[in-house]
């Protein structure tokens, strides 16, 4: 899972060619979240062994951490296309965007 967060996380960048101070905090959630992963991963497997009845709790926390971790994920793309000068020119016709609609137009 984590792999395939870490590779969408690079393709994303090549599009961007600037980052300023709140694109690299938005980021650093993303990466905070990378960091739960595991740990939330290794949950449902030790209340499995441990306490079958804790454990649909322990895959719910699980399933969060992954659903959390797409809003900032989310927010980096939406906050570069809003943002001028952050991403190439070229992204909004390779991605079908108006070029003004960053700006609501």
């Amino acid at each position: 899972m984590m792999t395939i967060i870490w590779v969408n996380h690079h393709a994303m960048f090549r599009y961007i060619k600037k980052a300023g101070h709140l694109l690299l905090l938005i980021n650093s959630l993303v990466l905070m979240d990378i960091v739960l992963i595991p740990l939330a991963a290794g949950s449902p497997g030790e209340y499995l062994l441990l306490n079958p009845e804790d454990a649909r709790a322990a895959a719910m926390i699980y399933g969060g951490v992954l659903a959390v971790g797409g809003v900032p994920y989310n927010l980096i793309w939406w906050y570069a296309l809003r943002t001028p000068g952050l991403v190439h020119p070229n992204v909004y016709k390779s991605f079908g965007y108006n070029q003004c609609s960053h700006l609501g137009l």
